[in-house]
């Protein structure tokens, strides 16, 4: 039995390490994470969606934000075609401190509306979905490299980023608000002791 536990804690060692094993961007204490929801890497179509954590959170070394009003990334290739993503405007070119400036020939940008506040609580996530069009090519070796413009009372004093996601992180449906019933440790935890519970009881019938 002890082998059993034993066994049962390594698998959800291992799963614990496999779901923490995503490659995102930490920067001022805030985690970007590029997902793919739908399509392919391998196509010319893909929905994604830009998961911010930790907002305002105690490793937040700026703090005070309301949300984002711009956001950009570098193209995937030069068959660009276009973009969307509810509440914004897509422009080519790059982001700085004002927001979307339409310089630069390697970027295309998310211009929002400016939210207004108060700040978000403490620990807030944002998902922002949205979605690309290639005109040939694919996603395979799109470089994502990110520049935000966050609104919040430091105004125009938050860093814009201007870094790689390092990497896309893969995801097999878009994301609600909310946690997942049974994800997580306490789900694993469960799954593990219905396992030993369940040899238990082939134990005591066995002759």
């Amino acid at each position: 039995m002890k082998l059993t536990v034993a066994l049962v804690l390594a698998g959800v060692g291992f799963l614990m390490s496999g779901a923490a094993a995503n490659a995102v961007l930490i920067s001022q204490g805030v985690t970007y994470d590029l997902q793919i929801t739908s399509g392919s890497l391998n196509s010319t179509t893909a929905s994604f969606n830009l998961r911010i954590s930790g907002i305002n959170g105690a490793a937040d070394t700026e703090g005070g934000r309301y949300g984002v009003d711009d956001f950009a990334f570098s193209l995937p290739n030069h068959n660009f075609s276009s973009a969307t993503a509810a509440g914004f405007v897509m422009q080519l070119g790059g982001l700085n401190a004002g927001g979307c400036n339409g310089n630069g020939n390697d970027f295309f940008c998310f211009n929002g509306t400016a939210p207004a506040g108060p700040a978000l609580a403490a620990g807030s996530v944002i998902n922002i979905p949205f979605s690309i069009t290639l005109s040939s090519g694919n996603f395979l070796n799109w470089d994502t490299h990110l520049k935000i413009d966050w609104e919040g009372s430091k105004r125009t004093n938050y860093d814009n980023v201007s870094k790689s996601t390092n990497g896309i992180s893969a995801i097999e449906a878009s994301p609600v608000p909310g946690p997942i019933v049974g994800a997580g440790l306490p789900g694993l935890a469960f799954a593990g002791a219905g396992l030993v519970a369940w040899l238990r009881r082939r134990r005591v019938k066995a002759p």
